[in-house]
């Protein structure tokens, strides 16, 4: 594979935008797109030859808890670990901002098809009678 690239919190608009199209099939606007970005915890993407590949986002909900979510990887670059990769730094990042002596659930909606990717990592599944799993890890800092 050729050279990649992470990158945090610097996630272009326009880039957002192409990601998340493609991976939802409808796009969102500029405004939109840039509400959500400034409105994210934690973003990081990574990068191919200077072309935007995979992201994910972090949301925090008054620090009590953390959603993962728009954990993109585009077709042609699945399967080669990048997805994972950014798994880790995700969970390290949810890590590193713990308090000492503090916990919070690092979640997400899965889709049917992909929990095994997420339990691969420490996420608990927690079954819905729709298209999504709900899945999580508890986080813990001790001192």
């Amino acid at each position: 594979m050729n050279s990649i690239k992470f990158l945090e919190n610097a996630l272009p608009v326009s880039d957002y935008i192409l990601l998340t199209e493609e991976a939802y099939g409808n796009p969102c606007s500029e405004k939109a797109a840039e509400k959500t970005l400034n409105n994210s915890l934690f973003i990081i993407h990574a990068e191919i030859n200077g072309k935007v590949v995979a992201m994910a986002r972090i949301l925090a909900n008054n620090n009590l808890s953390y959603h993962l979510t728009d954990i993109i990887v585009t077709p042609k670059y699945q399967s080669k670990g990048i997805g994972k990769m950014i798994m880790e730094r995700v969970i390290q990042y949810a890590h590193e901002n713990l308090d000492i002596g503090s916990s919070k659930n690092l979640g997400l909606f899965s889709p049917k098809s992909k929990e095994s990717f997420y339990e691969k990592f420490g996420f608990k599944s927690q079954p819905q009678a729709s298209l999504h799993t709900g899945i999580k890890m508890y986080l813990k800092k001790e001192e």
